[in-house]
């Protein structure tokens, strides 16, 4: 039987809907889920990797500075995950 649905995945340019239709048996197997039950592992890994860049920087007062380079290091940062979130 044939099924169409709609997938969301998220890449560095935000969100993607795609329409996807299994005309066979598929499986689906990559690496990039986000949901409840992790989203907190994203949260984890911008606060630690927003550390580093204060300490790299020698600096803990530069939070534009530092959210431009978690953006350009992680695809996202404070603000996008907020979006992504609301």
């Amino acid at each position: 039987s044939h099924s169409a649905f709609d997938m969301t995945r998220l890449d560095t340019k935000g969100l993607q809907t795609q329409l996807v239709e299994n005309v066979t048996d598929t499986l689906s197997i990559n690496h990039n889920w986000l949901n409840g039950a992790n989203i907190h592992m994203s949260w984890q890994l911008l606060q630690e990797e927003r550390d580093r860049i204060a300490r790299e920087l020698m600096n803990d007062d530069q939070e534009c500075l530092f959210q431009e380079v978690l953006e350009f290091r992680l695809g996202w940062n404070y603000e996008s995950f907020h979006t992504f979130l609301s």
